[in-house]
């Protein structure tokens, strides 16, 4: 189901072309499901899963959080938005709960709770308003999705770290040696070893480097060799 920003995000905000816009108002989605999973377009599931990868029965979110921590220091101008988003985030973080995380998301599917993000957007609405209204990333963003709302679940005990294995291949890594392990795991069919899912991130003007763009084509076709039913 296609969703317009419109659906969604205040008309005084739009157009808008910041995704820390869209993903500040991604539980207003009408008839989103209270426990939902949250994906970017360049993630993909690698084996079979069910609800309980994402969920524990009671509820609680299990939150595959980055083994270091690299969200530290004052925002500053020239900083990847992102880091500069989780920083403004840890403030709010350290003003209402006196710990000071530093952990990002992986990337990776993420468990999200609607009732959990409504009450972080009632808690924190001053920096909700402002993100959402800042029409392309900013200095004052906030980092909903993949950084505020999983540790607020966390400090208030509706989320739970989980260390299943995540993949992310970029450019700079020794990236056909992955994806042929992957490869490898997935012609086996030796699900317990292969990681839920794995990110294929473009960036860098990775897509300049011509052997990295076959590569990858090469690794999907092999990876998922059926045509889905919403290609053409």
């Amino acid at each position: 189901v296609w969703i317009d920003h419109d659906d969604l995000i205040p008309s005084d905000a739009l157009p808008t072309f910041s995704s820390h816009a869209i993903e500040a108002c991604l539980h207003k989605i009408p008839g989103l499901s209270n426990f939902f999973i949250y994906s970017n377009d360049d993630i993909l599931l690698t084996k079979p899963l069910s609800p309980e990868t994402f969920f524990y029965y009671n509820g609680i979110a299990k939150v595959r959080m980055e083994p270091y921590g690299n969200v530290n220091g004052e925002v500053c101008n020239g900083d990847p938005d992102y880091l500069n988003a989780a920083r403004n985030s840890t403030k709010l973080l350290e003003n209402k709960f006196g710990k000071t995380p530093t952990q990002l998301h992986t990337h990776s599917p993420q468990s999200m709770r609607v009732d959990i993000l409504l009450q972080i957007e009632k808690e924190f609405h001053v920096d909700f308003d402002k993100t959402i209204h800042n029409k392309f990333r900013s200095l004052e963003d906030i980092s909903v999705t993949s950084y505020l709302y999983q540790h607020y679940a966390i400090l208030q005990g509706n989320a739970l770290p989980d260390e299943s294995k995540t993949e992310m291949i970029i450019e700079r890594h020794n990236y056909r040696k992955k994806f042929k392990n992957i490869l490898e795991l997935l012609s086996k069919k030796q699900y317990t070893d292969l990681p839920i899912s794995v990110c294929i991130n473009d960036g860098a003007d990775s897509h300049l480097n011509e052997a990295w763009n076959l590569a990858v084509i090469e690794f999907l076709e092999a990876a998922f060799p059926e045509r889905s039913s919403y290609e053409n």
